[in-house]
């Protein structure tokens, strides 16, 4: 059974749950689903990030402002620096730990005030397709006339990244069902099936909570 995830600290609150997108609508291809859908090595989660995390330590950094939307993690090959490929460090605020990371990270967030929710739990027939326990919940996101996406970390250097998976990386070339991530990204709806009970989105999944 996958677990909430929601890091708090004296700085702010970052709620992200494991999900599915559905890609063109409820029956069609999915994208992502890592723990949730046999055979996917790609991880998405949803994010309500309700806090910026500036604190008087940290007070020279840029810090992104609050911020809903979700995340694409790609799995990367061992390499290291001597070999000419770029690694991500990651950096632990809590405890100035600097770290590496396994992983492609690309962020996606919609624009605040300019997309329109709808929640409602899975139908229980649907279940089947997803592994896990968990009650499941449909997440529909659309982005209303001239809104725009903002992307992070799409040219964020990494170490050599998995060769069946360094395909998403590239514009034009389709990673499911005739869709690049570029399409994949752009797409005016989103449908994401999450790993959590209707209740606990519900509750999570609310610009109003996010700081001013």
């Amino acid at each position: 059974m996958s677990q909430s995830t929601e890091k708090v600290t004296e700085h702010g609150v970052n709620f992200t749950k494991p999900c599915v997108m559905l890609v063109d609508g409820l029956d069609d291809a999915m994208f992502g689903g890592k723990g949730l859908v046999a055979g996917s090595d790609i991880s998405l989660n949803i994010v309500s990030h309700k806090k910026d995390d500036t604190s008087p330590s940290m007070s020279e950094c840029a810090t992104p402002p609050p911020w809903m939307g979700f995340s694409i993690s790609l799995p990367a090959n061992e390499s290291n620096d001597k070999y000419g490929v770029g690694v991500v460090y990651h950096v632990h605020m809590e405890t100035g730990e600097i770290t590496t990371s396994d992983e492609h990270i690309i962020e996606v967030k919609f624009p605040r005030a300019q997309i329109v929710s709808s929640i409602r739990p899975l139908d229980s027939a649907a279940h089947g397709q997803f592994t896990g326990e968990e009650d499941m919940t449909v997440v529909e996101v659309c982005l209303e006339d001239g809104a725009d996406v903002e992307v992070a970390g799409w040219s964020r250097p990494v170490r050599n990244i998995s060769p069946s998976r360094e395909r998403s990386l590239k514009p034009m070339d389709p990673i499911v069902n005739g869709k690049t991530l570029i399409d994949i990204i752009n797409q005016r709806k989103f449908t994401f099936i999450v790993s959590a009970p209707e209740k606990v989105i519900a509750a999570e999944w609310d610009e109003a909570k996010l700081q001013s």
